[in-house]
Formats: structure tokens, sequence, C-alpha cells
């Protein structure tokens, strides 16, 4: 089966002519070459401020005496140490996700995600889907991924720390929602992902970052089968 989306815009073509995709898409975790030179120095880095922080925090409850610098010194440590985990665990997740080689699928029927361990979702079951910006989207903003709304609940595993999710772009808030609610991205790096929020139960978010096809067609592929099947999409 194929499906024709809108064309990708690029600044030299600004209004491209539409392209066609043909169906079943398989979208593959992928690191690239500039990934790859830089994933280990960057997990090596992040490792080394999390067991200084170890290091600092014994330092000071053996001292004899501590100085105020001794204190600041310690705090700047477990603060970096903390924040540090969230970037572990992005590295970790995607080393994982590209060892288990587990596809996102999308045919003309359904949608499953192995990364999510997302059994096939039929289209009809979604009610709408809304894609999720890092920024503006009017301003260019980059493609994180894209939620849907679903007609019944299902099971998937959202990992908090993989890329296109830990930022918390995806989170659409309620009427109500306090400071918490609001700030759960600062909470959850601060924290090191103690503070994680996850879908509602009839809610799931596909990240579509370090993927081996483009964003562009992911998400407008998934539009035309959304509307095609009575469900209705949030997209610029």
């Amino acid at each position: 089966m194929r499906i024709e989306i809108p064309g990708e815009p690029k600044l030299w073509q600004p209004v491209p002519p539409p392209q066609t995709v043909s169906l079943p898409l398989e979208a593959r975790t992928r690191i690239g070459v500039l990934g790859g030179l830089l994933i280990l120095p960057v997990l090596g880095v992040a490792l080394g401020m999390v067991f200084g922080a170890a290091i600092m925090i014994q330092f000071l409850a053996t001292a004899e005496t501590v100085s105020p610098s001794d204190v600041v010194a310690v705090l700047l440590a477990v603060f970096g140490g903390v924040t540090s985990v969230t970037v572990v665990g992005a590295v970790v997740t995607l080393l994982a996700d590209r060892w288990r080689n587990a596809p996102l699928v999308i045919d003309a029927g359904s949608i499953r995600d192995g990364r999510l361990r997302l059994a096939p979702v039929p289209w009809s079951d979604v009610a709408h889907a809304w894609v999720v910006y890092k920024g503006s989207p009017v301003g260019g903003g980059d493609i994180e991924g894209i939620g849907f709304e679903l007609r019944k609940p299902v099971f998937a595993c959202h990992e908090p720390y993989r890329l296109g999710v830990f930022g918390f772009h995806w989170w659409r808030g309620q009427p109500g929602d306090t400071w918490i609610n609001r700030e759960y991205a600062a909470l959850f790096i601060f924290t090191g992902g103690l503070v994680r929020r996850h879908p509602r139960d009839n809610e799931v978010y596909i990240p579509l970052r370090a993927l081996s096809v483009r964003r562009h067609v992911l998400v407008h592929t998934i539009a035309a089968l959304v509307r095609q099947h009575g469900g209705s999409v949030d997209i610029l």
C-alpha cells in the first residue's frame, strides 16, 4: 500500500511537491557516526560525575573538620552527580534500543513499537493524535514525537530516559494543575529521574528521535492513517 503525504520543506524548496510512502514502514533506532563518536565520552563524563558525587559525600561524612567551602563543593558535586543520572539513563536507553533492534512499525491497519513493547494498535482505536514539538512549531521547533488518545487503554512501557521523552514536552496539562505538574521536566532532571511522569491509561506517547526514518515522514504518515480511520490530528 502507498499513501501520499506533504513533502518536507527545505530552505531551497519551501513548497515541495507531495511524496509517496510505501507501507509497511519500519523505523529502527539509529545512533549515527557523530553520535557513535560522542556517546562513550559523554557516558564516561556522566559516570565520573556520579562517582565523584559519591566520593565527595564520603569525604564530608569522614572529615574531622569541614569548612564552608567544602560544603559548597560537596553540594555542587552532588547536584552534578544527580543530574548526570539522566544523561546516563538516556545513553543506556539509546544503546539498549539499538541492541534490541525493536522497530517502530507502521502499516495500513495498525501501529506498533517494539521499544515500548506496544502491541499493534488499530488505527480505528486512535481517537486523537497530536504532534509534540520542542520549542514553537511556528518558529521551526523540532519534532519530538507523537501522542495518541485512544478509545481503550493499552499497555506500553514508557521509558522516561528515552530521547524525545524526558523533556516532558509531550505532557498535556489539565485545568487546575499545580506548579509540580507544570514543572515536572525540571524536577525529573534535578532528582535524577526519581520524579517521573507516565501517560494516562488511554494515552500512548511515541518518541521519534534517533530513528532511521525522518520524523517528518513518520509524523505525516501517521497523521494520514489516523484521519483515514476517523481520528483527528493536531499538526502544523
